[in-house]
C-alpha cells in the first residue's frame, strides 16, 4: 500500500507499506496491511457470522448456506457454499444467500465462483 501523496519509484514489496517522496518501506513503524490467518480460523469466524444471520433471522431455519475450506469438499450442491480460502461463493441467488450476502457487507466481501 502507497499512502497518499507518497510516490512510488521502484517495485513495491507484497503487504508493506510506504509513505513519502520518494516513496519508502514503513511497515516496521506502522505494521503490515494485512494479517495472516490460517483457513480454519477464517472458517471459524465465517461461522460465527452465519450464526448470528441464522439467529437474527429464524425463518431461514438454518439452511441454504455452507462454509468450506476448499472446493474440494463435500456439499450440498443445492446449498450456496462459500470458500473461504479464495473468497469466492457458488451464486445461486436464493433469499437465505441473498440476505446473508447483504449481512456481511460492507465487513467481509466473497466474489462468485
Amino acid at each position: 500500500m502507497a499512502l497518499v501523496g507518497s510516490v512510488v519509484t521502484k517495485d513495491m514489496e507484497p503487504n508493506h507499506i510506504y509513505a513519502g517522496v520518494p516513496a519508502q518501506d514503513v511497515t516496521g513503524k506502522m505494521g503490515t496491511q494485512f494479517e495472516h490467518v490460517p483457513i480454519e480460523e477464517k472458517r471459524e469466524r465465517l461461522g460465527v457470522l452465519l450464526r448470528r444471520f441464522y439467529d437474527a433471522r429464524p425463518q431461514f431455519n438454518h439452511e441454504g448456506i455452507e462454509i468450506l475450506g476448499s472446493w474440494d469438499e463435500a456439499h450440498d450442491p443445492e446449498a450456496t457454499a462459500f470458500n473461504v480460502a479464495t473468497r469466492t461463493y457458488t451464486k445461486r441467488l436464493t433469499q437465505v444467500e441473498v440476505a446473508f450476502m447483504r449481512f456481511l457487507l460492507p465487513t467481509v466481501k466473497f466474489y462468485p465462483a
